[in-house]
């Protein structure tokens, strides 16, 4: 889990606080997460562009950037050759293995 400190404007604060005494959410944690997943519905381009940054930053595997950006394997393969991004086929650690293999066991 991540700790994430910031500073809104004072309206977003109150809005914050008063969906929080509503009982809309229980946590300001649970109010970020439901914002950030509207944003990526909204704009679904951002979650492509976030799972090949994170393929390029060698955080995810190609199976796993395929999966975050809600396409195939191949669609993925092709965004990132679009992209001037030569994909890293085949599996270089045990870990890509498995990340490979939770993403099989989906389809």
């Amino acid at each position: 889990m991540k700790t994430i400190t910031t500073t809104v404007p004072d309206l977003s604060g109150l809005e914050l606080e008063y969906l929080l005494k509503i009982g809309a959410y229980r946590t300001e944690g649970e109010v970020l997460k439901d914002a950030l997943r509207q944003l990526l519905l909204s704009r679904p381009g951002y979650r492509i562009d976030i799972a090949a940054k994170l393929y390029t930053d060698d955080k995810i595997s190609l199976g796993k950037a395929a999966e975050l950006a809600g396409m195939s394997f191949d669609e993925m393969k092709d965004v990132l050759i679009q992209r001037g991004i030569k994909p890293k086929l085949g599996i270089a650690t045990i870990s890509e293995a498995l990340d490979e293999i939770d993403v099989l066991k989906e389809i």
